[in-house]
């Protein structure tokens, strides 16, 4: 389960109604729960709060943004597992540039690094590049649209070994709200966790995501 939002706080517009800079603040968590106990524990928790730094000219667009993450096991998992606890939090920097060569297509790529992190030895640098679909047309009265993804990721921490995740689905929305869309995806994940403190467990998984945008 998870939740996340991103505030723009200021904008730089340019000479085009798209183009121009924005700087803004977000924040998220993401939990899991042990859905085979009795009571569903919580397993772990990541927060994320940052400030994103983003542009736009013409097709191509980026993100540079600085950001904290802490990690932080349930106390009930605690009690009834025996962990070799870690309290992983970290700062860092990332960047990620983007083009879109046709308005269904859109391809980016960056790196990132961390700047400050406990535990002390964590090697700090990461990579990711991907390539997102939309379909031009909206099916069913413009309202139904099917989309696709895919991302590579590597960390330095896990010796370079991939992090592969794709989607694929649909987005519903409707003409006369333009900014609210709600994506209902088939999500692939096989690589890493990305969950907190278990970061050196390699995992493969299978789910349904429901992403609301406003």
């Amino acid at each position: 389960m998870g939740l996340g939002v991103n505030f723009g706080l200021y904008r730089w517009a340019g000479q085009e109604p798209r183009d121009g800079w924005q700087v803004g603040i977000f924040a998220a968590f993401n939990s899991q729960f042990d859905l085979e106990a009795d009571s569903y524990p919580l397993v772990n928790t990541d927060f994320r709060v940052g400030i994103p730094l983003s542009f736009r000219r013409g097709d191509f667009s980026g993100r540079a943004r600085i950001f904290h993450q802490s990690s932080h096991l349930g106390d009930e998992f605690l009690l009834n597992n025996q962990v070799n606890r870690i309290n992983l939090s970290y700062e860092g920097v990332d960047l990620l540039i983007s083009g879109d060569p046709w308005p269904w297509l859109r391809l980016y790529g960056g790196g990132g690094v961390l700047v400050n992190s406990y535990p002390g030895d964590l090697h700090r640098l990461s990579v990711q590049a991907g390539v997102e679909l939309q379909s031009p047309v909206a099916f069913f009265e413009k309202t139904v649209r099917p989309l696709a993804a895919f991302n590579y990721a590597a960390r330095e921490e896990n010796h370079w070994h991939e992090e592969l995740s794709g989607s694929a689905g649909i987005q519903l929305e409707n003409p006369k709200l333009s900014k609210m869309r709600v994506q209902v995806l088939a999500n692939y994940f096989k690589g890493n966790s990305p969950n907190g403190q278990f970061f050196v467990r390699r995992i493969e998984s299978l789910g349904v995501g429901v992403h609301l945008h406003f």
